[in-house]
């Protein structure tokens, strides 16, 4: 089975999100990751919402690649954080 990897990043505040995450998708997939990315959330829920997601999506990963600008995002960190308890592996872009 392929390594599973979920990638994490600034989303709120950052206009370049969705080109950012698409190229790291784009690059993991290359790789032959199965790739899990909050890119593909709906739209217009809240940010409770979207944690509780990113917690599901993360359970399930292998690993995470972290993207450049990380540390802007309170829920990035949180998923690292939650990454890091769990032992799972985490790389940085």
């Amino acid at each position: 089975m392929d390594k599973i990897v979920y990638i994490s990043g600034s989303i709120t505040g950052n206009i370049e999100w969705e080109k950012q995450f698409r190229m790291a998708e784009i690059k993991l997939c290359k790789k032959g990751y199965v790739v899990l990315s909050p890119i593909y959330f709906p739209h217009g829920m809240t940010q409770k919402q979207y944690m509780t997601l990113s917690m599901a999506y993360l359970s399930v990963a292998d690993c995470v690649f972290v993207l450049k600008g990380y540390e802007k995002s309170e829920g990035a960190k949180v998923e690292i954080a939650y990454a890091k308890k769990c032992g799972m592996e985490i790389r940085y872009e």
